[in-house]
């Protein structure tokens, strides 16, 4: 139980969202004369100041900061007044630090404080218990979302040989029809501007995925498809597709190759 001489520790309930922008004070954590120690009922009143703030922990964007002020009545030395205040504010912080501790975490948060040792001004000895204390202010601060910066897309430099590779397979192949269609004429020049490397094109982007996949239902044999879209849906849609596209378009090139006039050696 609490001291008799130490009040009640208190915390107030707040809607962290509709509170952002402002510090508030969010507890009041009263000691007992010459103690810096928290007993079991601040511990508590800690940890559902804690426990309030996590929600807003796990939002992106989202700025914590805690603060915290020590004080003590003024019998006793100034010195000694405000050692004992600052005893006071560090036990606060260190147990908020380790309450918050732990599990994923988007938003940041900061925790300072200091101790102020006793009132300048005259204190009614009747409010001494209400003087020992450390007050917990809370601002949130919401920063408005990022404006994701445009980077204009690179053009693909193409070389004078995967000019002509590009050229081969636009005239040729009788699938070409369907790239122009579905708007894949970049991933032709991607591949054969890069097309000695081990993986041609290196990502499918989430725009031209739906594209690629119409391509290759089109000319993959269902099963492989089937596994495609399996693949996939684990999360590497972007390497997925690229492979599986450059295989498509390696098959559809050999095809358009054996067409032409053979005049150029692969």
């Amino acid at each position: 139980m609490a001291d008799p001489r130490q009040l009640v520790s208190t915390v107030q309930a707040y809607d962290w969202n509709t509170s952002a922008g402002r510090e508030v004070v969010a507890g009041r954590i009263f000691f007992a004369t010459n103690q810096d120690r928290l007993t079991a009922d601040d511990e508590s009143c800690l940890r559902r100041l804690a426990s309030s703030l996590t929600p807003v922990l796990m939002q992106h964007g989202t700025q914590i900061d805690l603060r915290c002020e020590g004080w003590a009545d003024p019998r006793g030395a100034a010195a000694y007044n405000l050692e004992l205040s600052k005893r006071r504010c560090d036990r606060v912080i260190a147990f908020l630090q380790q309450a918050l501790q732990g599990g994923a975490r988007k938003a940041t948060y900061t925790i300072n404080g200091t101790g102020r040792g006793e009132r300048s001004g005259p204190v009614d000895r009747l409010q001494y218990d209400a003087e020992r204390r450390v007050d917990v202010f809370v601002k949130v601060t919401k920063q408005p979302p990022a404006v994701p910066r445009f980077v204009p897309a690179k053009p693909i430099v193409m070389t004078p040989w995967a000019k002509r590779r590009a050229t081969i397979f636009r005239t040729y192949s009788l699938d070409y029809p369907l790239w122009r269609r579905l708007g894949l004429d970049h991933l032709i020049d991607e591949y054969e501007q890069n097309e000695e490397a081990a993986y041609p094109v290196r990502s499918i982007k989430p725009a031209d995925q739906a594209k690629v996949l119409a391509l290759l239902e089109a000319l993959a044999s269902p099963s492989d498809v089937a596994r495609i879209r399996q693949e996939a849906s684990r999360g590497r849609a972007e390497r997925v597709l690229a492979e599986a596209y450059d295989v498509e378009y390696r098959r559809a090139y050999d095809k358009a190759y054996r067409r032409s006039p053979g005049t150029l050696v692969k």
